[in-house]
């Protein structure tokens, strides 16, 4: 009886699932990226051997969620989850920081329709003011469950549980009129 039991409580214990394998994935693959890269003086991302450059571990914010390095905050106002932003934007996948997509000129974006690490990110940020022209500008470090998670993706092509590395300028918001 006591051989029945113990295989029982032994047999119904909670394995790793696949997300909480691929989480662990992620977080060792950030940790990783974060003490080998840096900061150069105009604001790219860089290996940390390049001298004059700040380490990120040094500029980085991290939530739960993400990871970003804000180089301008902006001074104008942030969007919400709702709001339409136009914006700029390079991504890379962060384990080789192939580009897959950019868009060069401001390019509208339904916040509610991007993936769960951009909205976040972007309503973080803060658009330029009529005192600073300058918009929010930062670097943000996605894991793959707040972008296309363990889909793979044909328009931008991101293959399945790939963490993301973006560099965003937050140009404007229209906000959606209630009706």
């Amino acid at each position: 009886m006591a051989m029945i039991m113990f295989f029982m409580l032994y047999s119904c214990q909670k394995s790793p699932t696949i997300s909480s394998v691929q989480n662990e994935k992620d977080d060792k693959l950030i940790a990783e990226f974060i003490a080998s890269h840096s900061i150069s003086p105009s604001g790219e991302i860089v290996s940390s051997s390049q001298g004059g450059s700040i380490p990120l571990s040094d500029t980085i914010y991290s939530t739960q969620d993400f990871h970003i390095v804000h180089l301008s905050h902006g001074a104008g106002v942030s969007p919400s989850i709702n709001d339409r932003v136009d914006i700029t934007y390079r991504g890379y996948y962060l384990h080789d920081l192939h580009l897959f997509d950019s868009k060069d000129t401001p390019t509208p974006v339904w916040l509610s329709g991007a993936i769960e690490g951009i909205s976040k990110a972007v309503t973080s940020m803060k658009t330029a003011s009529n005192d600073n022209p300058i918009p929010g500008k930062a670097w943000v470090i996605i894991p793959s469950r707040m972008g296309w998670g363990a889909d793979d993706m044909d328009t931008p092509s991101v293959p399945a549980n790939t963490c993301l590395l973006y560099y965003i300028e937050l140009h404007s918001i229209s906000t959606i009129e209630k009706q």
